[in-house]
Parts: structure tokens; sequence; C-alpha cells
């Protein structure tokens, strides 16, 4: 509906009716108790219910209704919100503050004094929001108006409707940037009100003009420059989309030709190409394994040599690591030519006469130190009766070793493990291998027997290994006859059971030549041997304890992130790297990931074949996030060749180091990324605070200068009273408007400047309380905090290593943007807690909060999210740097009160520079 026939509509009603309001008077009680939490329906079902009012008459827009429905919106308002202090008036001041009546700014920017502003607010309100009253405005006096109001009968004004009216009256100077007026209500009649206001101050006409044509030009610029960004965004696309559009075609047409030979081809060649990948695929498996395996204790053994040549290790523990993971080796070779043989057929069945339980028995006695060792309990059970059988008694052994050894592998401690024998018939045994470890997965238990295959434990964990072990085990139960089944579930254990035949009846069988019971004793210590290397701790298998590397003497050590599933080689790197730097570890690339989020560390030294998430995709995921996309990596690999380099390069890593490696090439690598990574931020440093730094001389020389002669005249013009040269009342405008701005420039340029060399003026580093630093900052912030807002502060026993002064200059940049932010009856927090090494502090506010389009440019220069001339856009930059300063970050996080949370980390220790 128009406003003229809302107009006549209002008029024809006013014959009928003691007096209209008009629904959009509503909005503002709707606006106000949502900023409360109380939400709209809520009061419109109350009214709706007590005071028997059409719903339609509180919600549709721009409606007319009775006087009596204004009466019970106020009513419901004090029943919602009954601890509000000053209620009605904060809601009519809620008005101009969220410009819900923007008609009244655009007023009084357009008419110069407020006796033109306020005359013409009550026949605005008369045609717009309420017919039911008519009021008249004249000076009493400058600065102070009267306003008589005068109501319709039946229309008694209530108190609610007199003090929203004076919250409006009051915010009118606000809207303009000035103090916001005095507002007193005083009843003369049932009928007639007098209202008086008092203006303390109004802007001039020639402040306004001259504000109007700064925003115009600035308008102006803004969209000429998004013009011809926009036309530039334009012909760069439409050259990109000729680009794609030629790509797109040569494409096509190669995949057209391509299609059209594989299918030619597809019906001779779909079986032979399923075998070659299959075969192709174990074969890169079991040598991508194979490396890994035999280049970490190679890795473990090159460092043993090393540190005994160096003296930090002592000929007694050289010897005991060469020859824990020479042992390793043995075994992997010996299991590796096993293998080979069975695979090729070179490895016949050599039958003997003897006892199954009595040879398993004394075997498993051999390797229950294992067991022990890892903190598992190793059961036996054996019939009654003898249980005579012909088999290969090597084999049937190192079959038993190697299930029994599985499942010391992935059981934990606690667990137990059980072997029994037993008689299936007249001509077949069961051996069963039981344990209560974690199980095997139903997707996993097809591959149990897959060659060169690595199984996963509970925790996501891949078991070292060749991958072979299971495989020999069905091999050799092949050989004999038989064969190997499994039963197990997710988190109840598993029961391999081997099935073989008493009596071997292959024809390859050699029968006669059996093993010698001393030579099958001598392969069967040299697996326990070899099982006892792989799977024993280091300090379990006898080998001394060197310790974790010395605390570092360097000044400002980096941190290094450690990650490779191996403990061992993990600890050893940690270890060394650990002489210079700060060092953490983590088993795989997701708990790496997770560590880097929460303490940042300078350089990542990471294997590539984890369980979980690798080192590429560690790497990939490291470079998708912004606070960790600089972070330099070093990835470990047992590959050599272009392949390998190649992925990690595309995956954007920023160093290989190959296995076997030395520890003074492992240092070499890291120290050479961290001083990449810092001489990177000192060059942004560098060039940002070149770039300030010419900035703020250019704005010196030319600004400074011409704003001290301003301010020497405005002191000359106050002195000179005997011979004014205008009216008072413009003068002392004149002069305040001059006053402002000139300090207003002097602020900007400050602001620059410090900005521009506080890293040079940083001081020394000391330690200090933040409880004493907060004390310190009261004088400067209590001035800027709003009426009947709450600052409170939880900062007991943080305790800070760095640069008081600057750190005093954050903090404040902090909190007086969260002060801007709140309003009156606002809410700020500011509290310290520990999060690992560091301590956390954040300032939170219950304010609007920051804008997602602006969340990402809030802390570079120059960037506000002020109104025009309120702030300078250097508060956020500035705390951030001082937090680098200190080897820390600030990040914008998640308000606990509904507004914004900013979050500065600063390192308890010695930053990192």
């Amino acid at each position: 509906m128009s406003d003229d026939a809302a107009l006549v509509q209002q008029q024809a009603a006013e014959e009928t009716s003691p007096g209209l309001v008009n629904t959009r008077a509503f909005d503002v009680f709707w606006a106000f108790l949502q900023s409360r939490g109380v939400a709209k329906e809520t009061v419109v079902d109350a009214i709706v219910r007590d005071e028997d009012i059409p719903r339609a008459d509180l919600v549709t827009a721009h409606k007319w209704v009775d006087y009596r429905v204004l009466c019970a919106v106020e009513q419901q308002v004090a029943a919602a919100l009954p601890d509000e202090p000053d209620l009605f008036r904060a809601i009519g001041r809620s008005i101009g503050k969220s410009g819900g009546l923007g008609f009244l700014g655009n007023t009084s920017r357009a008419m110069l004094g407020p006796a033109l502003v306020y005359g013409a607010i009550p026949g605005m309100m008369r045609r717009f929001l309420f017919a039911f009253f008519q009021a008249s405005y004249h000076q009493v006096e400058p600065g102070v108006l009267r306003g008589n109001y005068h109501f319709q009968p039946g229309c008694p004004p209530t108190q609610a409707f007199l003090e929203t009216a004076a919250g409006v009256l009051s915010s009118v100077p606000a809207m303009l940037g000035a103090p916001p007026a005095d507002v007193q209500i005083e009843r003369v009649a049932p009928l007639s009100v007098v209202i008086t206001v008092r203006v303390e101050q109004w802007p001039g006409a020639l402040g306004r003009l001259r504000e109007l044509w700064r925003r115009i030009r600035l308008r102006f610029a803004s969209r000429q420059e998004m013009i011809e960004g926009l036309l530039a965004t334009h012909d760069e696309l439409q050259q990109r989309v000729a680009e794609l559009e030629s790509l797109r075609a040569g494409l096509a047409l190669q995949v057209a030709e391509r299609t059209a030979a594989l299918e030619a081809a597809k019906s001779d060649l779909a079986n032979n190409v399923t075998q070659l990948e299959a075969a192709s695929s174990a074969q890169n498996r079991f040598f991508t394994n194979v490396s890994h395996e035999f280049k970490t204790p190679l890795t473990l053994m090159l460092s043993a040599v090393e540190e005994l040549e160096r003296g930090e290790r002592s000929p007694k523990q050289a010897a005991a690591a060469l020859r824990r993971h020479a042992g390793s080796l043995l075994g992997l070779i010996n299991e590796l030519l096993d293998f080979a043989r069975i695979d090729s057929d070179r490895m016949p069945l050599r039958p003997s006469r003897f006892d199954l339980a009595d040879v398993l028995s004394a075997t498993l006695n051999d390797i229950e130190p294992l067991a022990s060792a890892r903190s598992l309990t190793m059961r036996q059970h054996w019939p009654e009766e003898r249980l005579p059988v012909e088999l290969d008694r090597t084999l049937v052994t190192r079959a038993v070793l190697n299930l029994v050894v599985n499942a010391i592998k992935y059981i934990r401690p606690g667990d137990t493990i059980e072997v029994r024998a037993r008689a299936v018939g007249e001509d077949r045994v069961a051996i069963e291998v039981i344990d209560t470890g974690p199980g095997i997965a139903a997707e996993e238990q097809a591959k149990i027997a897959e060659r060169f295959g690595r199984a996963v434990d509970a925790d996501g964990r891949a078991i070292e290994g060749s991958g072979i072990g299971l495989a020999m085990v069905h091999e050799i139960a092949a050989l004999h006859g038989g064969g190997l089944q499994l039963e197990s579930a997710a988190g109840a254990g598993a029961t391999f059971r081997l099935d073989l035949p008493r009596v071997v009846t292959s024809p390859d069988a050699e029968a006669g030549l059996a093993v010698a019971p001393d030579a099958d004793a001598a392969q069967v210590a040299a697996f326990v041997d070899a099982a006892q290397s792989a799977l024993i701790p280091l300090h379990a298998a006898g080998e001394p304890d060197l310790g974790e590397a010395p605390p570092t003497s360097r000044a400002h050590p980096a941190r290094i992130l450690v990650v490779d599933d191996n403990e061992e080689l993990r600890a050893w790197m940690a270890r060394i790297v650990g002489r210079e730097h700060v060092v953490e570890s983590a088993v795989d690339g997701q708990a790496a990931l997770e560590l880097a989020r929460s303490w940042r560390p300078d350089v990542i030294v990471s294997d590539v074949m984890m369980p979980r998430l690798d080192g590429f995709g560690l790497v990939r995921a490291l470079r998708t996030e912004a606070e960790l996309q600089h972070v330099g990596v070093i990835l470990v690999t047992a590959r050599h060749g272009r392949e390998p380099v190649l992925q990690g390069f595309e995956a954007r890593c920023d160093d290989f180091l190959q296995k076997p490696f030395a520890a003074d090439e492992l240092l070499a690598r890291v120290d050479t990324q961290v001083r990449l990574r810092r001489l990177q931020r000192a060059l942004i440093r560098s060039g940002r605070a070149q770039l300030l730094s010419a900035l703020s001389a250019g704005m010196a020389h030319e600004v400074l200068n011409p704003i001290n002669a301003l301010l020497q005249s405005v002191r000359l013009l106050r002195e000179d009273q005997a011979e004014p040269m205008f009216e008072a009342e413009m003068r002392a405008e004149l002069l305040g408007a001059i006053e402002r701005g000139g300090q207003r420039v002097q602020r900007i340029i400050g602001a620059i400047q410090r900005f521009a060399r506080h890293d040079a003026e940083r001081g020394e580093r000391v330690s200090f309380a933040l409880t004493e630093r907060w004390e310190e900052l009261q004088p400067l912030i209590g001035h800027r905090v709003p009426d009947q807002a709450i600052v409170e502060a939880t900062l007991q026993g943080a305790t800070l290593l760095g640069y008081p002064d600057l750190f005093d200059q954050a903090l404040a940049n902090l909190v007086l943007n969260a002060l801007d932010a709140i309003g009156p009856g606002g809410r700020v927090r500011v509290e310290a807690e520990r999060d690992g090494a560091d301590w956390l502090v954040a300032v939170d506010d219950d304010g609007p909060g920051v804008p997602e389009e602006r969340r990402n440019a809030i802390f570079e220069p120059f960037v506000t999210s002020k109104d025009p001339g309120a702030g300078t856009g250097m508060g956020l930059a500035i705390a951030r740097e001082i937090a680098e300063l200190h080897g820390g970050s600030l990040r914008l996080g998640h308000s606990r009160l509904g507004g914004a949370r900013f979050e500065m980390r600063i390192p308890r220790t010695e930053p990192r520079q």
C-alpha cells in the first residue's frame, strides 16, 4: 500500500476510531526482544491469548490497528523483560542506534538546526506510525526545545509510550555523532504532555557538508576501482575460456581416438591386463614394504656407528644396537629366502616321525620370554595321549612360530595367547593359536593369506614386517595337503587353525630325509632371535638407555615435529633433532595434523609410509589450512628414483630425505628449512615495515605540518576574544570541528609510525605477570567503558616472558576494540589459560561480531569494520605483529559470549624467531 493510500485510510479511520497505530511501530519492539534472546512469537502468542487480539493485527506489515493493540504490546514486552533497566527508554534509543528510523537521520542531515528537526518529527510520526496525537515544538532558549503533545480522547498516553518517545528523541543527536539529548517528560493533563529536550551539541551545516562530500568522494573512488577490476577480470576470464575451450576440443579428440583404440583391443587383453595388474600391484607392494623394512634398521645401524665414531655411544652400546638391528635384518632375509624357495617349488617336504605336542612345547618354551617381555601370557594345552605325526618338522614348527609371533605383534599388553593341538578323526590333526586381542575386522579377514599384505591393528596402525608371514603359513599348510582357517571378529580376539594330515601323502615328499634335531633347534633359535630383535622394545632387549637429548643451547630454537610409525626410528630422530631444537613427535599423519593445529611447528619431518594418513596426505592437508600452509615439511622415504620425489613435490613438500641417512644430514636439512622459514618471515616483516615507514614519512610530510599550523590557529582564535570574527556559537563549532580533525590525523599517523617501528623498540625481554599489566591498563581503558557495561578479567597465575610495553599495547588494542563493539550494557571478558606449551590470552565480547566477509581481512592494516572516521584500522594489525614478535599468533576465534573472540597465543618459553 502506498503512503498516500495509507494516509487516506488513516483519515477515514479516525472519524470512527479513537486512534490508530501502524504495525510498523511494533518492529522496534520485536527487534529489541530478539537482541535480548526473546522470540517474537512468544510475545505474539501471549497477546493473542490474553488480549483477544487477532494475530493479523500484530504480524501484518504496514497495517493500521487500534490503539489498544499498542497498549497490549507494551504490557507483554514489559512482562517478557521484567529485569531490563530503563526498558522503554532503551527501546527508544535502539531505534536511532539501529537505523530503524533512518528518515530521522536523513532529515537531520538535510536541516540546519535542532528546532527544525524536532519540529518535523511529530508530523512524520503521525503520518507513518501513530495517528492518535498532535504535537508541536518551539525553541525556549538556545539548545532547549519544548514540545506540547495532545492525545485524542480514548487514547491516554501510557508511561511506556512516553518513555519510548523520550528514548527516540534523545537518540536524534547521536545519529549525527553528537552526545544524546536530555529529555524530560511532564504530564499537565490526562491527554496533554510537555516534553523538554536539551541538546548539548549539534553538528553545524559546514561540518555536515564536508562529511557528505568526503563520503561521496570515497564512494565514487571505490566504485571506480571496482569497475576497473571487474573489467580486467572479465577480459582475463574471456581469454581463459578461449584457452580452455581449445584445450577441451583437443582433449576430446585425443579421448575419442584413445577410446577407439582401447575398445578394439579390449576383448583380447582383458584377462592378461587383470593378471598383470594384480602381479604388478603385489610386486610393488612387496618391494615398497621390504625397502621400508630394510632401510629403517639400516638407518639405525648407521646412526649407531656414527655415534660410536663421535664418542656419543660406548662400544658396548653400539654393539648392542648393531646386533639388535642386524638380527632383525637377518630374520627378514631368511623369511624372504624361505618364501622364495616355497614359491618356486624348490623346497620339497622332508617328513619325519615325531610327537607333535613334544616338539611344539619345546619350541614355544623358547619363544615364551618374547611374550613375557611384551607383558603377554602364553598358555599351552596338549592332549593327554601322545600325538604322533609324520610331517616336515621344520616347516610345521616354522608355521606355528609365525602364527604365535603374529599374535604377539597384534595383541596388547595383558592379553593371552593359547596354543592347542588335538586329533581330528583318525588321520588329521589341528593346531590352534588363540588370542584375546582386538580381533580382525571382517573386511581384513579375506586378506590374511594375501602375499605382501600388512594387516591393521585396532588403532589403525599397520604392523611392521614384509607382509609374507601368514602367506607362508598358508603355503606350508598347502604343501602338507592341509589348510589355514581364521575365526575372528572386531574386539573379540582371533583363532588361527592349522589343519594338517597326520601323514604326508604328497608325491613330492622326500621320505627318510628327516632333519636332525640339533639343526632344527638351530633354525628355531635363529627365528626366535630375529623375532626378539624386531619385537622386544629397545631397553627390554638389553641395549643401554641413551636417554633424551640434552636441552638445546640455542638462544632461539625452532619447533620441530617428528612423525614416524616406527617407534625406535621416531625416538632416534627426535633425540637427534632435539639437540638443537624443541621437538614433539606423532605416530602417523593424522596425529601429526591434529598436533600441528595446536602446537604450530616450524618444520615437520615425516615418514611417507604411515597408516591412516601417509606423508603425502599430511602435506596436502597442511597446504589447505591457512595457518599451517607455510610450515616446512621434510619427507623421509625408503624409495629411490624420480617417482616418489615428483609425488612429494606435487603435494608441495619442501625437501626429501632418503633412507638410510645420517644424523648430520637430518640436522642439516632441518636447519636449512628452519632458516628458510625465518628468512621468509623476516622478508615479509621487512617489506611491510619498509612500506609502512615510507607511508608514515610521506604522511608526516604532507599532513603533520599543515595540521600543526591548524592547531596553532585554533589556539590563536580562542585567545582572540577581543575582536571576534564570528558569532560565539559558530566560532565554537568551527574550533571544535578543526580540533577534532587535527587530533584524528595525529592518531592515524601515530598508529602507522608505531606499527612501522615497534620491532626496533621492543626493549628487553623480561618475565611479567598479566595481573600487573592489567592493572596498568585500567586508566587507559576506563574512560572508554560504555554505560552499564561489564569488563571482567581472569588472569591469575599467568606469567609471560616477553616485552611488557609491547604486550600492553596489543592487549589494550584488543580490549578497546571490544569496548567499541559492545555499546551500553555490554560485556567484555579477558581470560588467560594454559594450552600445552603456550598461554592463551583471549578477549571475548557480546557485540555484533565480525561479518563473515571481513574475517579473512580483519588483521590487515587499514581494514576496519567501524564507521568512517571512527577507527584507523591499525589496532588488530599491530596486535598481531606484537604476538608474532613473542613467537606466538593472534587469531579470530569463536565467541563464548555471542560477539567476537580474539585469541593471542604466547609461548611460555623462548620465542621462535
